[in-house]
């Protein structure tokens, strides 16, 4: 157990140090309940996302469940984003699990006497079947993009972006689609908080 804890919080410390160039990073925040802790909080300007990691190696379907279980119930938490001041904010998840962890088609090549199969995007792609799927419960993943970066997306909707061509780097909130988000959340609430 001890050394799963500290495959996880290493991971953690990795992500923080990636995302400190473009965020205020704060680790294992409380909610303002009190009841759960999420990995990190990170934020920008006006604009806030929660991560909760796991490490890699999590590939049982139990295993995963829960840790998909947990992001869906932490966007009904409101989250400490500054001194004195919580709100619900986005819940993604890392890594994302849109990549091989789970099959969508029936494509599949043989590499290095392994089987693999493919989505109908590659998986670096903004669209991705399964990143729709948790979409549909209220949670993203940070994913990899192309060439060099990395997303927020939700519902294949891409909150943020950070993009690397060459020494050139974009990056920013889709201010559109987090509004859309936040919609989409008020939307999902009144269906689960439906008796």
């Amino acid at each position: 157990m001890h050394k799963i804890k500290k495959a996880e919080e290493q991971f953690v410390d990795r992500l923080a140090g990636i995302f400190s160039n473009q965020f205020q990073v704060q680790r294992e925040v409380w909610s303002e309940c009190r009841t759960r802790r999420i990995d990190l909080i990170l934020t920008k300007d006006h604009y806030h996302f929660g991560i909760e990691c796991k490490p890699f190696d999590k590939k049982k379907g139990e295993q995963i469940g829960k840790y998909v279980k947990q992001a869906i119930n932490y966007q009904f938490l409101k989250w400490k984003v500054a001194d004195n001041k919580f709100q619900r904010v986005p819940i993604l998840i890392c890594p994302a699990i849109s990549y091989n962890y789970f099959v969508m088609s029936d494509e599949k090549k043989i590499l290095n006497g392994n089987q693999w199969h493919k989505d109908r995007h590659n998986q670096t792609h903004d669209h991705h079947s399964f990143n729709g799927f948790l979409g549909e419960f209220g949670i993203g993943e940070i994913r990899k993009c192309q060439p060099d970066g990395y997303q927020f997306t939700i519902s294949n909707h891409v909150l943020f972006y950070y993009k690397k061509y060459g020494s050139e780097v974009y990056f920013g909130v889709n201010e559109q689609n987090y509004i859309r988000y936040v919609q989409k959340f008020k939307d999902l609430q009144s269906i689960f908080e439906t008796p």
